[in-house]
């Protein structure tokens, strides 16, 4: 059982390596900053916390002026969801450097077929 800052979690087969729970390869956006490249598509398991992808609703403020200002600044970058690439206009990263499951991880009971995790 592997976790990630991404939110997906990977179960394999401790044997072979092969996946218990599906994964399946989703299209990830391309066109990163000039000589680097990306691949076409990244890996998603089925089981997954990731969340959902950013929109302007998810921006906020104390006031609706600091909410105008973030829905601005998001406005601003580049955001294609999870796998957006750096670009030199400035790339938001989400979820960022913490992630979803970071250095606690989880905590697997084979025996009652129970994970115990806290995804952020």
């Amino acid at each position: 059982v592997g976790p990630t800052k991404q939110g997906d979690i990977y179960v394999l087969d401790r044997r072979s390596g092969e996946p218990i729970v599906p994964v399946k390869e989703v299209p990830a956006p391309g066109g990163a900053i000039e000589g680097d490249h990306t691949s076409p598509t990244q890996p998603a398991s089925d089981l997954s916390f990731n969340p959902k992808a950013l929109t302007g609703a998810d921006m906020w403020g104390i006031t609706m002026f600091d909410q105008l200002a973030c829905r601005i600044e998001l406005k601003k970058l580049r955001y294609e969801g999870r796998y957006t690439p750096p670009s030199l206009q400035g790339s938001l990263v989400y979820p960022g450097n913490f992630g979803v499951f970071n250095w606690g991880g989880v905590a697997v009971d084979p025996l009652r077929q129970v994970m115990f995790g806290m995804p952020t």
